[in-house]
Protein backbone atom coordinates (compact mmCIF):
# COMPACT_ATOMS: atom_id res chain seq x y z
CA UNK A 1 0.00 0.00 0.00
CA UNK A 2 1.49 3.30 -0.93
CA UNK A 3 2.05 5.88 1.93
CA UNK A 4 -0.15 8.97 1.77
CA UNK A 5 1.61 12.29 -0.09
CA UNK A 6 2.34 14.70 2.78
CA UNK A 7 0.90 18.36 2.50
CA UNK A 8 2.11 21.83 3.20
CA UNK A 9 -0.01 23.35 5.48
CA UNK A 10 -1.25 26.94 6.26
CA UNK A 11 -1.88 27.46 10.24
CA UNK A 12 -4.16 30.04 12.21
CA UNK A 13 -6.32 30.85 15.08
CA UNK A 14 -9.26 33.15 15.19
CA UNK A 15 -11.74 34.36 17.37
CA UNK A 16 -14.86 36.10 16.96
CA UNK A 17 -14.37 37.66 13.24
CA UNK A 18 -16.74 37.68 10.22
CA UNK A 19 -16.21 36.61 6.44
CA UNK A 20 -15.00 39.92 5.18
CA UNK A 21 -12.32 40.37 8.02
CA UNK A 22 -10.69 37.17 6.78
CA UNK A 23 -11.51 37.49 3.17
CA UNK A 24 -7.53 38.88 2.21
CA UNK A 25 -5.87 36.19 3.64
CA UNK A 26 -8.13 33.36 2.02
CA UNK A 27 -8.44 35.15 -1.21
CA UNK A 28 -4.89 36.64 -1.61
CA UNK A 29 -3.77 32.70 -0.23
CA UNK A 30 -5.47 31.58 -3.22
CA UNK A 31 -4.36 34.27 -5.45
CA UNK A 32 -0.73 33.23 -4.43
CA UNK A 33 -0.62 29.98 -5.81
CA UNK A 34 -0.71 27.65 -2.66
CA UNK A 35 -1.86 24.38 -3.34
CA UNK A 36 -1.48 22.97 0.08
CA UNK A 37 -3.94 22.70 2.77
CA UNK A 38 -5.39 25.79 5.03
CA UNK A 39 -6.46 25.58 8.47
CA UNK A 40 -8.01 27.82 10.75
CA UNK A 41 -8.71 26.84 14.72
CA UNK A 42 -11.72 28.87 15.46
CA UNK A 43 -13.76 29.99 18.06
CA UNK A 44 -16.88 32.23 18.57
CA UNK A 45 -17.40 32.28 14.43
CA UNK A 46 -20.56 32.36 13.11
CA UNK A 47 -22.16 29.96 11.08
CA UNK A 48 -22.28 31.56 8.15
CA UNK A 49 -18.31 32.45 8.50
CA UNK A 50 -17.79 28.76 8.74
CA UNK A 51 -19.82 27.64 5.93
CA UNK A 52 -18.19 30.70 3.67
CA UNK A 53 -14.77 29.60 4.44
CA UNK A 54 -15.22 25.96 3.68
CA UNK A 55 -16.72 26.83 0.13
CA UNK A 56 -13.21 28.64 -0.25
CA UNK A 57 -11.44 25.45 0.69
CA UNK A 58 -10.73 26.66 4.23
CA UNK A 59 -11.00 23.39 6.91
CA UNK A 60 -12.23 25.18 9.93
CA UNK A 61 -11.43 23.09 13.21
CA UNK A 62 -13.17 24.32 16.97
CA UNK A 63 -11.31 25.14 19.64
CA UNK A 64 -12.56 25.68 22.96
CA UNK A 65 -11.48 29.06 24.50
CA UNK A 66 -13.32 31.08 27.14
CA UNK A 67 -12.14 34.63 27.00
CA UNK A 68 -13.78 37.54 25.81
CA UNK A 69 -12.13 38.41 22.92
CA UNK A 70 -8.43 38.57 23.15
CA UNK A 71 -8.37 38.57 26.56
CA UNK A 72 -8.91 36.32 29.54
CA UNK A 73 -10.26 36.88 32.65
CA UNK A 74 -8.84 33.81 34.19
CA UNK A 75 -5.40 34.41 33.51
CA UNK A 76 -5.39 36.67 36.29
CA UNK A 77 -5.24 33.44 38.86
CA UNK A 78 -1.67 32.68 37.36
CA UNK A 79 0.05 33.90 39.52
CA UNK A 80 -1.54 31.96 42.05
CA UNK A 81 -1.43 28.74 40.17
CA UNK A 82 2.07 28.87 38.62
CA UNK A 83 3.52 26.73 41.81
CA UNK A 84 0.86 24.31 41.67
CA UNK A 85 0.72 23.58 37.36
CA UNK A 86 4.38 23.43 37.49
CA UNK A 87 4.46 20.77 39.34
CA UNK A 88 1.62 18.70 37.37
CA UNK A 89 2.86 16.22 34.77
CA UNK A 90 3.66 18.19 31.26
CA UNK A 91 0.07 17.15 29.49
CA UNK A 92 -2.02 18.59 32.05
CA UNK A 93 -0.01 21.84 32.83
CA UNK A 94 0.01 22.71 29.20
CA UNK A 95 -4.06 21.94 29.70
CA UNK A 96 -3.92 24.15 32.94
CA UNK A 97 -2.13 27.18 31.00
CA UNK A 98 -4.18 26.75 27.18
CA UNK A 99 -7.27 27.26 29.38
CA UNK A 100 -6.41 30.75 30.99
CA UNK A 101 -4.31 32.26 29.10
CA UNK A 102 -5.29 35.04 26.79
CA UNK A 103 -5.88 33.74 23.15
CA UNK A 104 -2.79 35.04 21.27
CA UNK A 105 -0.73 32.68 23.69
CA UNK A 106 -3.56 30.15 23.95
CA UNK A 107 -2.97 29.87 20.24
CA UNK A 108 0.13 27.97 20.20
CA UNK A 109 -1.18 25.49 22.80
CA UNK A 110 -3.96 24.50 19.94
CA UNK A 111 -1.30 24.47 17.41
CA UNK A 112 0.52 21.99 19.44
CA UNK A 113 -2.48 19.83 19.94
CA UNK A 114 -3.65 19.83 16.32
CA UNK A 115 -0.22 19.17 14.38
CA UNK A 116 0.43 16.46 17.04
CA UNK A 117 -2.42 14.75 16.12
CA UNK A 118 -2.03 15.30 12.67
CA UNK A 119 1.49 14.69 12.22
CA UNK A 120 1.14 12.06 9.64
CA UNK A 121 -0.57 15.12 6.59
CA UNK A 122 1.67 17.58 6.49
CA UNK A 123 5.15 18.51 5.58
CA UNK A 124 5.91 22.08 6.02
CA UNK A 125 4.07 24.10 8.39
CA UNK A 126 3.81 27.72 8.42
CA UNK A 127 1.77 29.67 11.74
CA UNK A 128 0.78 32.69 11.26
CA UNK A 129 -1.69 35.51 12.32
CA UNK A 130 -4.57 35.74 9.85
CA UNK A 131 -6.71 39.24 9.94
CA UNK A 132 -3.44 41.16 9.12
CA UNK A 133 -1.81 39.13 6.52
CA UNK A 134 -1.91 39.48 2.77
CA UNK A 135 -0.25 36.61 0.46
CA UNK A 136 1.30 37.84 -2.81
CA UNK A 137 2.43 34.51 -3.11
CA UNK A 138 2.92 31.03 -1.34
CA UNK A 139 4.63 31.47 1.62
CA UNK A 140 6.75 27.84 1.03
CA UNK A 141 8.01 29.87 -2.51
CA UNK A 142 11.13 30.48 -1.30
CA UNK A 143 11.60 27.42 1.23
CA UNK A 144 13.07 23.96 -0.02
CA UNK A 145 10.80 21.33 0.14
CA UNK A 146 13.21 19.35 2.39
CA UNK A 147 13.91 22.07 4.87
CA UNK A 148 14.48 21.13 8.46
CA UNK A 149 14.15 23.76 11.23
CA UNK A 150 12.55 26.42 11.47
CA UNK A 151 12.78 30.27 10.11
CA UNK A 152 11.29 33.33 12.25
CA UNK A 153 11.25 37.05 10.93
CA UNK A 154 12.59 39.72 12.65
CA UNK A 155 10.68 43.35 12.86
CA UNK A 156 12.57 46.53 12.57
CA UNK A 157 16.44 45.79 12.97
CA UNK A 158 17.25 49.33 13.88
CA UNK A 159 14.68 48.93 17.24
CA UNK A 160 16.66 46.31 19.75
CA UNK A 161 14.25 44.74 22.67
CA UNK A 162 15.64 47.31 24.82
CA UNK A 163 14.93 50.32 23.42
CA UNK A 164 11.34 49.09 22.66
CA UNK A 165 9.87 50.49 25.75
CA UNK A 166 6.11 50.18 24.66
CA UNK A 167 5.66 46.34 24.33
CA UNK A 168 8.19 44.30 23.65
CA UNK A 169 10.65 45.26 26.67
CA UNK A 170 7.41 44.67 29.28
CA UNK A 171 6.84 41.85 28.22
CA UNK A 172 9.49 40.00 28.25
CA UNK A 173 10.18 41.78 32.12
CA UNK A 174 6.98 41.20 32.95
CA UNK A 175 7.43 37.17 31.93
CA UNK A 176 10.85 36.41 33.11
CA UNK A 177 12.32 39.65 34.87
CA UNK A 178 14.96 41.99 34.29
CA UNK A 179 18.10 39.60 33.52
CA UNK A 180 15.76 37.49 31.22
CA UNK A 181 15.13 41.19 29.41
CA UNK A 182 19.11 42.10 29.86
CA UNK A 183 20.12 39.42 28.52
CA UNK A 184 18.31 39.47 25.06
CA UNK A 185 17.93 43.54 25.12
CA UNK A 186 20.36 44.22 22.10
CA UNK A 187 18.24 41.72 19.61
CA UNK A 188 16.26 42.92 16.96
CA UNK A 189 12.54 42.04 17.73
CA UNK A 190 11.50 38.60 16.52
CA UNK A 191 7.99 38.42 15.45
CA UNK A 192 5.93 35.81 16.61
CA UNK A 193 2.74 36.22 14.35
CA UNK A 194 4.84 34.64 11.43
CA UNK A 195 6.78 31.16 11.69
CA UNK A 196 7.40 28.40 8.68
CA UNK A 197 9.13 24.84 9.69
CA UNK A 198 9.07 21.45 8.88
CA UNK A 199 6.36 19.53 11.14
CA UNK A 200 9.00 18.13 13.22
CA UNK A 201 10.58 21.17 13.77
CA UNK A 202 7.42 23.16 14.19
CA UNK A 203 6.17 20.50 16.73
CA UNK A 204 9.39 20.93 18.54
CA UNK A 205 9.33 24.74 18.98
CA UNK A 206 5.50 24.51 20.25
CA UNK A 207 6.90 22.02 22.78
CA UNK A 208 9.40 24.10 23.98
CA UNK A 209 7.14 27.39 23.68
CA UNK A 210 4.12 25.68 25.56
CA UNK A 211 6.71 24.50 28.43
CA UNK A 212 8.86 27.98 28.57
CA UNK A 213 5.13 29.58 29.24
CA UNK A 214 5.01 27.51 32.33
CA UNK A 215 8.32 29.43 33.98
CA UNK A 216 6.09 32.92 32.95
CA UNK A 217 5.51 35.11 35.88
CA UNK A 218 1.89 36.33 34.94
CA UNK A 219 0.09 35.23 31.74
CA UNK A 220 -2.15 38.43 31.53
CA UNK A 221 -1.18 40.88 28.88
CA UNK A 222 -2.50 40.31 25.87
CA UNK A 223 0.87 40.10 23.24
CA UNK A 224 2.71 38.55 25.81
CA UNK A 225 3.34 35.27 23.48
CA UNK A 226 5.65 37.63 21.82
CA UNK A 227 7.98 38.02 24.35
CA UNK A 228 8.00 33.75 25.36
CA UNK A 229 8.40 33.54 21.29
CA UNK A 230 11.59 35.98 21.47
CA UNK A 231 13.42 34.53 24.82
CA UNK A 232 12.89 31.28 23.26
CA UNK A 233 14.38 31.80 19.73
CA UNK A 234 16.88 34.22 21.10
CA UNK A 235 18.17 31.21 24.42
CA UNK A 236 18.42 27.58 24.96
CA UNK A 237 15.88 26.84 21.74
CA UNK A 238 17.70 28.83 19.06
CA UNK A 239 21.18 27.81 20.15
CA UNK A 240 20.10 24.48 20.40
CA UNK A 241 18.15 23.85 17.74
CA UNK A 242 17.88 24.53 13.98
CA UNK A 243 16.80 28.42 14.18
CA UNK A 244 16.91 30.82 11.35
CA UNK A 245 16.04 34.69 12.38
CA UNK A 246 15.87 36.27 9.18
CA UNK A 247 16.09 39.73 8.59
CA UNK A 248 12.20 41.90 7.98
CA UNK A 249 12.31 41.42 4.12
CA UNK A 250 14.88 39.11 3.62
CA UNK A 251 13.03 35.75 3.12
CA UNK A 252 9.45 34.81 3.08
CA UNK A 253 7.74 37.91 4.99
CA UNK A 254 7.80 41.52 5.29
CA UNK A 255 6.02 43.24 8.87
CA UNK A 256 5.37 46.55 8.11
CA UNK A 257 6.08 48.26 11.76
CA UNK A 258 8.00 51.09 11.33
CA UNK A 259 7.78 50.97 8.08
CA UNK A 260 9.82 53.19 5.64
CA UNK A 261 8.23 53.62 2.74
CA UNK A 262 10.81 55.59 0.78
CA UNK A 263 12.98 52.05 0.54
CA UNK A 264 10.11 49.59 -0.89
CA UNK A 265 7.67 50.29 -3.55
CA UNK A 266 4.86 48.81 -5.96
CA UNK A 267 5.90 47.20 -8.90
CA UNK A 268 4.27 47.32 -12.48
CA UNK A 269 1.85 43.95 -11.61
CA UNK A 270 1.39 45.87 -7.94
CA UNK A 271 3.31 43.50 -5.87
CA UNK A 272 5.32 45.35 -2.92
CA UNK A 273 9.17 44.72 -3.45
CA UNK A 274 11.49 45.24 -0.75
CA UNK A 275 14.81 47.66 -2.19
CA UNK A 276 16.40 44.19 -3.86
CA UNK A 277 13.17 44.20 -6.28
CA UNK A 278 12.03 41.01 -5.01
CA UNK A 279 8.89 40.25 -4.30
CA UNK A 280 8.13 38.95 -0.94
CA UNK A 281 5.93 36.28 -0.60
CA UNK A 282 3.54 37.28 2.75
CA UNK A 283 2.93 40.38 3.96
CA UNK A 284 2.07 41.23 7.99
CA UNK A 285 -0.08 44.22 9.38
CA UNK A 286 -0.51 45.82 5.81
CA UNK A 287 -2.85 47.44 6.87
CA UNK A 288 -0.85 49.62 9.42
CA UNK A 289 0.04 51.63 6.17
CA UNK A 290 -3.45 53.05 4.16
CA UNK A 291 -1.84 53.56 0.38
CA UNK A 292 -0.48 49.89 0.31
CA UNK A 293 -3.36 48.28 2.29
CA UNK A 294 -5.60 50.22 -0.38
CA UNK A 295 -3.31 49.26 -3.83
CA UNK A 296 -3.46 45.44 -2.21
CA UNK A 297 -7.19 45.07 -1.54
CA UNK A 298 -8.05 46.89 -4.74
CA UNK A 299 -6.31 43.42 -6.30
CA UNK A 300 -9.44 41.60 -4.60
CA UNK A 301 -11.99 43.85 -6.02
CA UNK A 302 -12.97 41.48 -8.48
CA UNK A 303 -14.02 39.03 -5.90
CA UNK A 304 -17.53 38.94 -5.42
CA UNK A 305 -16.82 37.94 -1.36
CA UNK A 306 -14.45 40.99 -1.07
CA UNK A 307 -17.36 43.44 -1.63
Amino acid sequence: MSRCRKVDVVLGAVFGYDFPALAPFVLSLQRGGFEGETVLLGSGLHSDTVSTLQQQGVRVEPIRYRGSGAMNSWSRFWAKLAPIVRRMPSPLARKVIKNLSCFQTARFFHYLDYLSANRSRFRNVFLTDVRDVYFQRSPFALAPSDMHGIRVYEEDPSVPIGEETLFNAPWIRGLFGDDALNEIAHCPVICSGTILGDIDSIIDFLTAFTSLAQRARELSVVGEDQGIHNYLCRTEFGRDRRVEVVPNGGGEVFTFVHFAGDSHSLNSDGDFTVRSGGVVPVLHQYDRVPEIERELLERLACTPCIE
